[in-house]
């Protein structure tokens, strides 16, 4: 049963809210909606029109989308779910007749290409007896043909009109709103109009769909809920498991481990439960239940008046009407942010929580991606995203000791000790806590097992089951495979051994060599940073010395198709063994391969090929088979004439040619080129010439582009490419890089401003922390560009969404200055945070020292200290706040809107209000002082001065505004008494103002 509730909200917010709130209340799963105020995007579970006139909501998240209609269509989008199609339609009554056929033609050729039965539902304008009106225009004429035509059957019983208005010559009624479903269709129960307000003139629907098969069957999950773990029963069950003996073999002893974990599960936490996605609106009171019921009896008088009452008392009763809507309007924006203010202050106990995901987008529930349920779809995605690889007929025979080192238990418990919390259980449901308890309490229990598992050289085939999990990326259409990240989920106690087990592969390939220098991912002390640097120094040494003797420098960056998941067994094992691996490690790697399943929708797929996704030694064993890459030898090596280069991060690669013209520079870059096709042929990989581009950086001018070309395809050449994150541009500067990061920073900003008002919410010590996410964004690879700081162009650009996030951090004004906001906020300016870190980069792999970084940091407030004195901006700041070093790193005192004003100068001051328009003259209007500043206000107007004299007394120090910060800083007594000054003048000062504002004429 799929129950449906049809509404037309005209348009109106306090209408759409309380639809969602109906919704919930009548576990509504589908909506049909017309002229909604706002649409969500399609990952919610929304679909519109093309001109969002109408749209479908799946809002059962349990609710199995298998196909949705093209977007492009004006007047109405379908959605089918299991056996039916549903349609939202919507055309508006200011259209002539041709326009309405129009629509009806297209909305005719959409339904007869349903295969299933269809609900045609939503707002015609069109009038007709066939669906209860009393009289019939040509719309209405039209549809009742369309409908006869289509063999639709019309739901609407007719005497209960789905559309009220009542004015001032009577009441008009109608039901333009209608429901039309083919005739084979199961059998739609419970047709019925509601009386509930709606806040709109129509009323809401709501039918069921009887007997559909659109609800998706969740396959059966093993799941606790380990937020509800009891820590001492967790420990007493561990405790009491039985001491192991000599397990038969690894399957067997992975099972009786897997039944210990499952017993310990079961005995500290309940089961979890899902138990759907349809909640209650979070703003919802009984105070707005109350006012809605008031409100629809309003209207029901007022609408049934006529003709018994007089004009006056139909007028009287329309006023009563109109002054419960808007008491019910208010209480539900009132509601809402009272919820909204709630969820700032939650920003206190807990920055990185509840209001910090929902502003980042960081919160995900359980709701499915639309259209996976489509027949096919989620096969082709993964079919594509795993390929099969036909592998050899037999594996090569093992060769050398197969004696091995034991797992103590002190490994055991070392490594339990150190599991990372909160990731998502494999298919077992197991929490990575529990395991870890396991490992810590009774490691003799996994150190047999694991030694059994070496011992055989088998990897359980239990752990080797991995549950995929799809995440959206990018904005790729949602057939696309390219546009979801797969996840592979495995059991938590599989993953301690695969911990285990890569500290001794790690171990193998240190004693050959280790890996290539050029191999910059997967690799403690090693980042992208470093990969970006070293062809960095390469185009700067290309780049620089006499003009006569540059070279033009090329950077290709290859995308290599699918690499993980197309990664060959037998090519990892062969790589190992040119290692001289010990047989031990080869022969448990080639288990660990081998006879991998992934679960999806109840269906499992087996594996032929790729390095585990979401497991331990996957990264390790990619860069094992990756590193032969790194070996060959790409030719056109020439000292003094050219020379080429690659330089790998994880499966991302840049081929590095250099030539002194462009035949030089074309001929070692395509043989670098070939000589990489090659050897990704023979390991199984390929490359997407599509997505690999280049890019020359050069100083030179003048010169010919080069053609690069792989297996005979063109390479783009492109202005600027991505590498790594890092925008590289053919003129050897960051600006566009830094253009791209400030956007995205931006857009952080932008969404951590809204839970930091200036009024209320956060403390500043809290606001800082989440503007630091600001500041990462801006400063990724900051070691990088942090030269190109020289240029104040470049410095005001990442400046921008810095100074965006400051203005709430120190809850100010937006006039206030960049360099007065950051030095109020406390937030050391951006560019000196990037040479800061280039400084501490370029001395990695040096002990750290912390006098070092002290120095540092040092040198950072020299610097700011000096901008800031030399600034011809902010000069009363200047006055308050002359040394920044101790204003930053005191002690106690965050700022809040009243302080700031003091600190800043914009505030409710006369100077200020005429500066910005908002008063006629920049007198004072308590003392009529000519000009009235933040000066004047605090340190001068006889209003104040008994609370000034206090202020004085109770810090010990005359008030003048050199002294003042310093005053604060000397004592948190002194602080908050500054601060409550502070408030008390300026509150009394806003309201003065608030008052005149009123009082003034319009």
């Amino acid at each position: 049963m799929v129950r449906v509730l049809q509404i037309n909200v005209d348009g109106g917010r306090a209408a759409q809210d309380l639809m969602e709130a109906t919704a919930a209340a009548l576990r509504a799963d589908i909506l049909i909606i017309s002229e909604p105020y706002r649409c969500r995007p399609e990952e919610e579970g929304w679909f519109r029109d093309s001109s969002g006139r109408a749209a479908v909501a799946i809002v059962n998240p349990q609710i199995a989308l298998t196909e949705s209609g093209p977007g492009a269509e004006d007047g109405f989008r379908w959605v089918q779910c299991g056996g039916q199609r549903y349609f939202a339609c919507y055309w508006s009554p200011n259209t002539d007749f041709a326009a309405f056929e129009d629509f009806l033609i297209r909305l005719e050729r959409s339904v007869r290409s349903s295969s299933v039965p269809v609900v045609v539902a939503g707002d015609f304008n069109a009038k007709s007896p066939a669906w209860g009106d009393s009289r019939e225009d040509a719309k209405g004429r039209a549809l009742a043909d369309w409908a006869a035509s289509l063999d639709l059957a019309v739901c609407n019983q007719g005497a209960r009109p789905t559309f009220t208005r009542a004015h001032r010559t009577g009441i008009s009624s109608s039901s333009i709103d209608i429901t039309f479903v083919s005739r084979t269709l199961n059998p739609v129960a419970d047709w019925k109009v509601l009386d509930d307000y709606t806040g709109s003139l129509h009323r809401y629907i709501m039918f069921d769909v009887a007997g559909s098969a659109a609800v998706r069957a969740l396959p059966p999950e093993r799941k606790w809920s380990w937020r509800k773990l009891n820590p001492q029963k967790l420990q007493e069950a561990i405790d009491s498991a039985g001491v192991p003996g000599t397990y038969v073999d690894a399957a067997s002893g992975a099972e009786a481990v897997g039944v210990i974990l499952s017993d310990a599960c079961a005995a500290c936490m309940p089961s979890g439960r899902y138990r759907g996605g349809k909640r209650p609106v979070f703003w919802w009171t009984p105070q707005i239940a109350e006012l809605r019921k008031v409100c629809l009896q309003a209207r029901r008088k007022y609408t049934r008046c006529r003709p018994r009452a007089s004009p006056e008392e139909a007028e009287a009763l329309r006023e009563e009407f109109r002054a419960h809507r808007s008491a019910l309007r208010k209480a539900i924006r009132d509601s809402k942010e009272e919820c909204w203010k709630a969820l700032c202050r939650q920003v206190d106990t807990d920055p990185w929580g509840l209001p910090y995901k929902l502003v980042t987008k960081k919160l995900y529930g359980r709701r499915a991606i639309p259209g996976l349920d489509i027949p096919g779809r989620m096969e082709n995605i993964v079919s594509t995203l795993f390929p099969a690889v036909l592998t050899p007929a037999g594996w090569p025979a093992l060769e050398g000791s197969t004696e091995f080192p034991e797992i103590t238990s002190a490994e055991v418990a070392c490594v339990g000790a150190h599991l990372p919390r909160g990731k998502a259980p494999g298919p077992d449901g197991v929490p990575d806590i529990v395991v870890g308890v396991l490992a810590r309490r009774r490691p003799d229990i996994l150190a047999t097992l694991f030694n059994v598992c070496l011992r055989e050289g088998e990897f359980p085939e239990r752990w080797k089951v991995a549950k995929l999990v799809l995440l959206r990326k990018g904005d790729k259409p949602l057939d696309s495979p390219s546009a979801y990240r797969p996840i592979c989920l495995l059991d938590s106690v599989g993953k301690l051994f695969e911990r285990l087990l890569k500290v001794r592969i790690e171990g193998a390939v240190q004693d050959s060599g280790g890996f290539s220098d050029r191999q910059y991912g997967f690799r403690r002390g090693r980042s992208a940073v470093d990969a970006i640097q070293r062809v960095m120094g390469i185009v700067d040494a290309a780049a620089t010395g006499p003009l006569y003797k540059r070279e033009l420098c090329a950077v290709v960056a290859l995308d290599v198709q699918n690499a993980f998941n197309s990664a060959r067994w037998d090519r990892i094992e062969s790589a190992l063994r040119k290692r001289n691996a010990p047989g031990y490690i080869v022969k448990i790697v080639r288990s660990y391969l081998s006879g991998r399943t992934l679960r999806f929708n109840g269906v499992t797929k087996t594996l032929t090929c790729g390095v585990p996704q979401g497991s331990v030694p996957g990264p390790l064993l990619w860069n094992i088979l990756y590193d032969g890459l790194l070996g060959v030898d790409p030719g056109g090596n020439v000292p003094g004439v050219s020379s080429v280069s690659l330089v790998a991060f994880a499966d991302d690669l840049a081929v590095v040619a250099t030539g002194h013209d462009t035949p030089t520079l074309e001929d070692v870059g395509n043989q670098a080129l070939t000589r990489v096709a090659e050897w990704m042929a023979e390991n199984g990989l390929a490359l997407s010439t599509g997505k690999s581009e280049a890019v020359v950086l050069t100083s030179k001018r003048g010169y010919a582009p080069p053609a690069f070309a792989i297996d005979g395809v063109p390479i783009r050449t492109e202005e600027a490419i991505r590498y790594l994150g890092v925008r590289l541009h053919r003129t050897l500067g960051f600006k566009a890089h830094l253009q791209a990061a400030a956007a995205r920073a931006q857009k952080t900003a932008m969404a951590l401003w809204r839970i930091m008002p200036n009024v209320g919410g956060a403390q500043q010590r809290k606001r800082r922390l989440l503007a630091s996410v600001v500041e990462s964004v801006v400063l990724y690879a900051a070691p990088v560009w942090a030269g190109a700081m020289v240029f104040e162009s470049n410095t005001s650009i990442i400046q921008r969404p810095q100074r965006t996030v400051a203005l709430r951090v120190a809850t100010a004004y937006r006039t206030v200055s960049t360099p007065a906001v950051l030095v109020i906020a406390g937030m050391i300016p951006v560019h000196l945070l990037a040479e800061e870190r280039r400084r501490r980069h370029s001395r990695r792999g040096e002990p750290r020292s912390s006098e070092r970084d002290e120095e540092d940091r040092e040198e950072v407030f020299r610097r700011w200290q000096e901008e800031w004195s030399r600034s011809e901006k902010g000069t009363w700041t200047r006055r308050l706040i002359g040394d920044v070093r101790p204003w930053v790193r005191r002690a106690w005192g965050q700022v809040d809107f009243h302080l700031t004003q003091l600190l800043s100068g914009h505030g409710c001051f006369g100077h200020y209000l005429a500066r910005i328009g908002k008063a006629a003259d920049a007198s004072c209007a308590d003392c009529q002082a000519a000009v009235d500043d933040a000066e004047h206000a605090f340190f001068q107007c006889g209003r104040w001065w008994q609370a000034r004299r206090r202020l004085e007394m109770e810090i010990g120090a005359d008030l003048v505004p050199e002294t003042l910060v310093g005053a604060m800083l000397a004592s948190r007594r002194a602080w908050e008494a500054v601060q409550a000054f502070a408030n008390h003048v300026m509150a009394a000062r806003e309201e003065d103002e608030r008052r005149r504002q009123r009082e003034r004429p319009a």
